[in-house]
């Protein structure tokens, strides 16, 4: 067989470190909108480059982002939208997402529960059977003040000794 011979040249960096990966938005606990496109918010790090976002509800993947082609980035706030059509009024779901570097290194965010809940509990007035603005009733969450266990039990998300409170959402 004939001698066969390959020449390359390699740089000084070897990626062996894994991205960081965190979901912004929406936060552990939040109410969601059924019937909706929810934004989910991925902030990606990595010291050589991040190549994609990929999110998920579960183990079903709803969407992929990336960085433009012509630039390496080491920090990259990615979006991708959840279509919640179909889902059901008053289940919990769980996101995560998997971050690659440009190396294929990959890490998984910390999981985000949050609870689908009835468009009603996000028009800005008091209806259905709710007992306040958007909470209470059978499909919002308890309102602020309101007695809960877990912050799925509070239309704001949160559940502090046993009572509902408020987190603002900066926006």
């Amino acid at each position: 067989a004939p001698m066969c011979t390959g020449t390359f040249r390699t740089g000084n960096l070897v990626d062996v470190t894994g991205p960081g990966a965190a979901i912004t938005s929406p936060f552990d606990g939040q109410s969601v909108s059924v019937e909706d496109l929810v934004p989910i918010r991925t902030r990606a790090t990595d010291d050589t480059g991040v190549s994609v976002i990929e999110t998920l509800e579960g183990t079903r993947r709803i969407g992929r982002d990336a960085p433009a082609s012509t630039s390496t980035v080491t920090t990259y706030d990615g979006l991708v939208y959840w279509d919640t059509h179909g889902v059901a009024t008053g289940t919990r779901h769980t996101l995560l997402s998997r971050v690659f570097d440009i190396d294929s290194n990959v890490s998984t965010s910390t999981p985000v529960t949050v609870m689908a809940r009835a468009v009603h509990c996000f028009d800005g007035r008091r209806s259905a059977d709710e007992t306040g603005l958007d909470c209470g009733g059978s499909d919002c969450g308890a309102c602020s003040g309101g007695a809960c266990a877990v912050d799925l039990d509070c239309a704001g998300g949160v559940c502090r000794t046993g009572i509902c409170i408020e987190q603002p959402i900066i926006t």
